[in-house]
């Protein structure tokens, strides 16, 4: 949960305020397992108390539906566009920076989906442990690998049709201050002064 900022107690918090669904497999396991929490607990099935045996794909799946539906006052403000486009605007900024997560964001009544990106292809050679025998990416090979998914998610969310030709990647780093910058930029011609988008991300948050 590090990704993401998650501490104990915040993911707890979602909890109390959703129905939260958690889905993890580890790698090589035949089974995944999941788990249903409300108002802060983890529900019994009727296959019994506990994570379930389940179908799941490699890795963890948070799945937090009916936001503050034990919330009305919260919950109808919540039912605000403006509010909502918050919501997809925070989740697509993340899925640009995390492009090897998978990220969907839609209203529970609409069939539209506002943010997902399930469909960007993404190399096996970042998703899978390298075997023995393959040869080790370098930093560079990752982060250009990296910020071909990126640019494809860019080009989905904002319509950036010519992002991939314009965008280049710089990278610096500071040896007094012992940090660097990783920097995705495209050429003042890719955007528009009434279109243009900055995203910043200090230690991947």
């Amino acid at each position: 949960m590090a990704s993401f900022g998650f501490r104990g107690e915040a993911l707890a918090s979602v909890s109390y305020v959703s129905r939260l669904t958690v889905i993890s497999k580890t790698q090589g396991a035949d089974v995944g397992y999941t788990a249903l929490f409300m108002d802060g607990k983890m529900q019994e099935t009727a296959e019994g108390p506990g994570p379930q045996a389940c179908a799941a794909q490699k890795g963890t799946t948070l799945q937090v539906r009916d936001l503050f539906y034990n919330s009305k006052q919260r919950r109808k403000s919540l039912g605000s566009n403006e509010e909502y486009q918050k919501v997809v605007d925070v989740v697509a900024r993340y899925s640009v920076h995390y492009p090897l997560i998978r990220f969907t964001c839609k209203k529970v009544e609409d069939k539209r989906t506002d943010v997902s990106t399930h469909a960007v292809p993404r190399p096996a050679s970042l998703l899978e442990a390298p075997n023995s025998d393959d040869e080790e990416m370098s930093e560079e090979q990752v982060i250009e690998e990296l910020n071909k998914v990126r640019r494809d998610i860019l080009q989905r969310h904002y319509g950036m049709s010519n992002v991939g030709k314009e965008a280049f990647t710089v990278f610096k780093w500071w040896d007094v201050l012992k940090m660097g910058a990783n920097m995705f930029l495209t050429k003042p011609n890719t955007v528009t002064a009434k279109k243009n988008l900055f995203l910043l991300f200090v230690n991947s948050k």
